[in-house]
C-alpha cells in the first residue's frame, strides 16, 4: 500500500449576525479591513502591479509551542454577494475559500455568513493545518460579526462541520499510522530501542516542518525564549539572545546565554577589530554596551538571514542612539553565508577584501557552517598577526562517531555538515595544522545541555519535544566545547 502525499480537506464553518446584508459585504469587499480580523495575520502587502486583487501575507503561527512566520500570496476577488479567494502558501500548500453573504431565512434582522474552503497539502502538514485553520477561521468569523453587529447584540455560537479524504478516501489518522509504523520497522532494523524511536520520529517531523518554512534553521522562535515569566506577552523581551546557554549560575535563559557569550570572550583578549557571528544582534550589543569588557574600534557581523541582519542593524542604532560613547564606533553588518564563496557579492572573508581583525568569534553557531574547516582557514587568512579566533561549538567522543544509533540520529535531522562532526582531538589538529598557535579546548558540556534542556522542558510539550532530540544528541557523545587559537607573527 501507498498512501497519498497530498490529502483534501474541505470545511464550511457558518456564522449568524445582527446587521444588514450591505454592512457584511461592506467589510468582506474591504481587504485591508478583512485581513485585520484574521487573528492570524501580522502584515499586509499589497501587490503594485495588481493592488486590489492580489496580495502577500504574513501569518503569526505556533508550531508544537514554537513561534514562527509564514509568508503566501492571496488573490482577492470581489463577488455581488460575498469574495473568494485563493491563498498560494509553501511546499504545494493550496487553499480556495468562498464566502457568501445570505439573508437568514428564520430572522430577517439576521445575517449569516457561510465560509466553504478547500485545502490541498501534504500529509504530515494536514494535522496541523486543519487544527490551525478551524481555530482560526471561528475567531475570523466571530470578529466581522464584532465589527459588524449592533454594541447591544450577543454573539452566536458558529457551526461547523468539515471532512478530510485523500484521494483513496483514506481517512488521515489510518495514514499516518501507517507512516510512522513503517518508519518504525525500517529504523528498528537498526537496532535503536522505542524511545529513541519516537524522539527520532518526532525529531523528523519538527525539522520537517522547518525546512518547509524556510531553508535556514532560525527565525524569530528565540524571542519567545527570552521573554522572562514576569513580562508581558504582548510587548518584544529586553533581551533577543540565540544560543544554548552556559547555565553554571542561573536557570534563566536570557542570563545563560549572556554567560556562554562572556564564557567565550575570557578564551581570546578583545583588542580593537573584531569579526562575529550575530543572529538578531544580541551579541553585537553586548560587545559594545557591556561594562566588564573593553570596547572595541569597530565591529564587523555577518548572519545567513537577511531578516536578522535588517533587524541587528536596527537595534545597533537604537542603542547608539541613546548611548552618545559608542555613537562613532563603526559596525557593518552582512547578511550571508559565514563561509565565503565565489557567489557571495560582498563578504567580509572574501580574498580580495581588505580586511583584517584582531579576534573573530562564532558564539554556538560553527557547527553549522558548510564547512567548519573553510571558516577556520579562511579566519586565519583574515586574522592580523597575534589576533585570535574564539568559537563555543560542538564536537564528539571518539567512539560516538561510530556508533550506530548516533548515525541513525545524524542522517535523520542533519544538524550539521557531516565533515563537521569530529572529535576533539581531531579539532585541535585542524585548527595546528591550519597555522593556529596557542590552541585550547575547554569541555563545559555539563555546564550547557543539561540546563539548556531543563530549561526548554519547562516550556511546554512542543519545547520539550525539541529538549528530547537534543537530549539524545547528548546521550550519544555530543560536547560541547569552548575552543580558541591565535595567529602568530611573523618571525
Amino acid at each position: 500500500m501507498v498512501w497519498p502525499i497530498f490529502l483534501t480537506y474541505t470545511a464550511s464553518h457558518s456564522k449568524n449576525m445582527r446587521a444588514a446584508p450591505d454592512e457584511v459585504l461592506k467589510v468582506l469587499h474591504d481587504p485591508e479591513v478583512l485581513f485585520r480580523l484574521n487573528p492570524l495575520v501580522v502584515s499586509v502587502v499589497a501587490d503594485p502591479r495588481n493592488p486590489s486583487s492580489l496580495y502577500t501575507v504574513k501569518d503569526r503561527l505556533n508550531i508544537l509551542g514554537f513561534e514562527t512566520y509564514t509568508t503566501y500570496k492571496v488573490a482577492f476577488t470581489a463577488l455581488e454577494d460575498g469574495i473568494t479567494n485563493e491563498v498560494v502558501a509553501g511546499a504545494g500548500t493550496v487553499s480556495m475559500n468562498e464566502y457568501k453573504v445570505e439573508i437568514n431565512t428564520k430572522d430577517p434582522l439576521m445575517t449569516t455568513i457561510v465560509e466553504k474552503s478547500t485545502i490541498k497539502a501534504l500529509f504530515f502538514l494536514m494535522p496541523f493545518i486543519t487544527s490551525t485553520m478551524r481555530k482560526a477561521h471561528v475567531s475570523f468569523l466571530d470578529n466581522i460579526a464584532t465589527q459588524v453587529e449592533r454594541p447591544q447584540t450577543t454573539s452566536c455560537q458558529p457551526t461547523v462541520t468539515a471532512s478530510l479524504n485523500s484521494a483513496s478516501g483514506t481517512k488521515l489518522p489510518a495514514m499516518f499510522t501507517f507512516s510512522l509504523a513503517a518508519l518504525t520497522i525500517s529504523v528498528s532494523c537498526f537496532g535503536l530501542e522505542p524511545r529513541v524511536i519516537g524522539i527520532v520520529l518526532c525529531g523528523v517531523l519538527l525539522v520537517a516542518l522547518v525546512r518547509i518554512r524556510s531553508s535556514d534553521p532560525y527565525g524569530l522562535f528565540h524571542l519567545s525564549l527570552n521573554r522572562l515569566p514576569h513580562e508581558d506577552l504582548n510587548t518584544q523581551p529586553r533581551t533577543e539572545w540565540l544560543n544554548m546557554g552556559y547555565w553554571k549560575n542561573t536557570d534563566a535563559f536570557p542570563d545563560a546565554c549572556k554567560a556562554l557569550a562572556l564564557k567565550m570572550l575570557e578564551a581570546v583578549p578583545l583588542t580593537i577589530g573584531q569579526y562575529v557571528g550575530h543572529g538578531t544582534g544580541e551579541s553585537i550589543i553586548l560587545l559594545l554596551s557591556e561594562p566588564s569588557i573593553p570596547r572595541p574600534s569597530s565591529l564587523t557581523g555577518i548572519t545567513s538571514l537577511l531578516s536578522h541582519q535588517q533587524r541587528s542593524q536596527a537595534r545597533v542604532s537604537q542603542l547608539k542612539s541613546t548611548r552618545p560613547e559608542i555613537k562613532d564606533i563603526p559596525v557593518h553588518l552582512y547578511a550571508g553565508d559565514a563561509v565565503y564563496t565565489k557567489a557571495a557579492v560582498e563578504h567580509p572573508l572574501a580574498p580580495s577584501s581588505s580586511n583584517q581583525f584582531d579576534v573573530i568569534l562564532a558564539l554556538d553557531c560553527a557547527y553549522h557552517f558548510d564547512t567548519r574547516h573553510a571558516f577556520l582557514l579562511q579566519a586565519f587568512q583574515k586574522l592580523s598577526p597575534s589576533g585570535g579566533i574564539a568559537l563555543a561549538d560542538i564536537c564528539f567522543a571518539p567512539d560516538s562517531l561510530q556508533n550506530g544509533r548516533f548515525s541513525i540520529i545524524r542522517s535523520l535531522l542533519r544538524v550539521m555538515p557531516k565533515q563537521n562532526m569530529i572529535t576533539a582531538k581531531e579539532y585541535l589538529r585542524d585548527m595546528v595544522e591550519i597555522g593556529y598557535t596557542d590552541v585550547s579546548l575547554e569541555d563545559i558540556t555539563e555546564e550547557v545541555f543539561p540546563g539548556f534542556i531543563r530549561f526548554l522542558r519547562s516550556r511546554g510539550w512542543g519545547w520539550w519535544l525539541f529538549a528530547a532530540v537534543l537530549g539524545s544528541f547528548r546521550n550519544t557523545g555530543a560536547r560541547f566545547v569552548i575552543v580558541s587559537g591565535r595567529k602568530a607573527r611573523p618571525a
